[in-house]
């Protein structure tokens, strides 16, 4: 009980940043794996639809996904997916199904003690909502441009200043 009484001599370092640097890194890192070839193939439907409604459209699938608690709009959700999965050329498809298993893996390894304790049912519910959303946002991704992406985000009127950091990532990293 001696010690809650004594004095710390704790000096912190004197880079007080060095952690919002490597956070900040980090984010730059995942950002950057976002970036396709740069040129995007007009060989399929969906590499021919508008940008904007492709981004509006994923954002809505995420937000209706992360607020549903039926499994009825989860199945179609994923039978919407799967249409618009066989509309993407077959690199993209093998580029997207790695990440998405990735994801599915992780997520798993991540709900396994829940899923353990007897919560399966809302276990994987998250597990596929996570697994739909990567999806969305990775054939939106391989879909489009970056520089038709930001002209959809600058339609959403998102500020400038998130646009260029996105943007100088993607080009510099």
């Amino acid at each position: 009980m001696q010690w809650l009484f004594k004095d710390d001599d704790y000096t912190p370092t004197k880079d007080k940043d060095a952690f919002l640097d490597k956070s900040i890194l980090s984010m730059l890192k995942v950002i950057s794996k976002i970036q396709t070839s740069g040129k995007i193939s007009e060989d399929g439907f969906l590499y021919e639809v508008n940008v904007f409604l492709k981004l509006v459209s994923a954002f809505v699938f995420i937000i209706f996904l992360s607020l549903s608690m039926k499994w009825e709009f989860i199945i179609a959700s994923a039978f919407i997916y799967i249409i618009f999965f066989l509309f993407i050329k077959s690199e993209d498809k093998k580029k997207i199904f790695t990440m998405q298993f990735t994801v599915f893996i992780f997520t798993f390894l991540l709900l396994l003690p829940s899923i353990i304790l007897k919560n399966i049912n809302n276990s994987f519910m998250i597990l596929f909502k996570v697994t739909l959303s990567i999806g969305f946002v990775s054939i939106f991704s391989y879909t489009s441009s970056w520089y038709e992406s930001a002209k959809a985000l600058k339609i959403l009127f998102i500020p400038d200043i998130f646009i260029f950091v996105l943007e100088t990532a993607l080009r510099y990293i």
